[in-house]
């Protein structure tokens, strides 16, 4: 059975209500990755506001692309002082010397401020929900709610600090979305489904993250970059009461219908502690800590292409709408197609292949995608923009 069947499968044989939930977590992810990469929109607009990060020579909106070269090469003694002739033969101003959205400052917001205590809280969260599995809805609306509210009030602050304090609340809030929806979908969904179903969830981050793009440079070019948060934070303050009113907690025996006895009652017998201990030793292992390394670096790399790729745009000259024309179309359509095609391997080369081999399929795979992703960086709008469609088919 191919990927696609697999996906059909899940349609036809899936009960109405599974499919409810599935389609509820999907857009509790989306809206997870939607409120993680506002921050990547309005990264120039709110370090002007708030006053933070490195400054440069940055062009006007509404100049042309060759004028906003120029203007990149000046110096903040020559950047206010440059005119070009007007349409009507005035001399116009084009540059400013201002705050550019960069430098270590915005850095440690967009990284380490939400990497670290999103990486660590899930742990705890995980840990939690094993605990008491008849709260996991409960929690994951607290959760959806609060990194909703930490949106809300990241479009309210004065300074840079607040935002930095807002951002470590946001990764505490969005820490709980992927341990507890996919064990909620794991519960609803057969064996035989739970691959298809969670691929299916996946798509959130494809989603989300294109109506980052898309939804978010829109508001950003008619009003004012608070409101990118706001209205990015409001769903959640809606979805959150509906997971926790419409979704019910899988009966348990549905989680162990396909585990032995004696193991689920070691497994319920083992304190959090052990489980941490336990799995820390199984990701000692050599193997596993090069896999581990790998998959941060490609990680990394995404995470700083994420954060940045709006601004790198807006510094070519980019404007809003073509912005949210290309970068909220390729990651959603090419990104599902990358996940149907990353499927489509598994299943009929790693699958059945030895251990070894699956990691040359994953190395080959981010070979394949190198070139194209070295070129995106290498050409201007739109081949930019095209090189993006093949690293998201091979690489993701």
């Amino acid at each position: 059975m191919n990927i696609v069947q697999k996906y059909v499968q899940v349609f036809r044989q899936a009960n109405a209500y599974s499919l409810y939930i599935l389609f509820t977590m999907l857009v509790v992810y989306m809206l997870n990755q939607l409120d993680r990469y506002a921050l990547s929109i309005t990264s120039v607009e709110t370090a002007q506001s708030l006053h933070y990060g490195d400054k440069s020579c940055l062009s006007l909106p509404g100049v042309s692309k060759e004028t906003s070269n120029l203007c990149k090469n000046l110096t903040q003694a020559t950047c206010e002082q440059f005119v070009i002739n007007g349409t009507n033969g005035t001399a116009e101003h084009v540059c400013k010397y201002d705050y550019n959205g960069q430098g270590i400052e915005y850095q440690i917001v967009a990284g380490p401020a939400f990497i670290l205590i999103f990486t660590f809280t899930g742990i705890v969260i995980s840990l939690f929900a094993d605990k008491f599995q008849n709260r996991r809805v409960l929690i994951l609306s607290i959760c959806l709610i609060w990194w909703s509210v930490m949106t809300i009030l990241t479009g309210l602050t004065n300074s840079y600090w607040q935002l930095l304090i807002l951002r470590f609340g946001l990764g505490i809030g969005q820490a709980g979305c992927n341990p507890l929806a996919t064990g909620l979908i794991s519960d609803y969904f057969s064996l035989e489904l739970r691959g298809a179903a969670l691929g299916i969830y996946n798509w959130g981050i494809y989603t989300g993250y294109s109506l980052a793009f898309a939804i978010g440079n829109q508001i950003l070019k008619h009003l004012s970059w608070r409101w990118v948060y706001i209205l990015c934070g409001i769903p959640g303050l809606l979805v959150g009461p509906l997971v926790f009113l419409s979704v019910k907690e899988p009966k348990k025996e549905v989680k162990y219908e396909e585990t032995e006895p004696s193991s689920s009652s070691q497994i319920e017998d083992e304190s959090n502690t052990q489980k941490l201990v336990k799995a820390a030793k199984e990701f000692l292992k050599p193997t596993l800590l090069l896999l581990c390394l790998a998959g941060s670096i490609r990680n990394a790399a995404g995470y700083v292409w994420g954060y940045n790729n709006n601004t790198y745009y807006k510094q070519l000259g980019q404007t809003a709408d073509q912005i949210s024309s290309y970068l909220g179309v390729i990651p959603l359509v090419f990104g599902i197609i990358g996940s149907f095609v990353g499927g489509f391997v598994s299943d009929r080369v790693a699958k059945k292949a030895q251990p070894w081999t699956r990691i040359w399929v994953l190395v080959l795979s981010q070979i394949i995608a190198a070139p194209f992703t070295f070129g995106v960086l290498f050409f201007d709008p739109p081949y930019s923009y095209y090189f993006l469609i093949p690293s998201y088919i091979f690489g993701k």
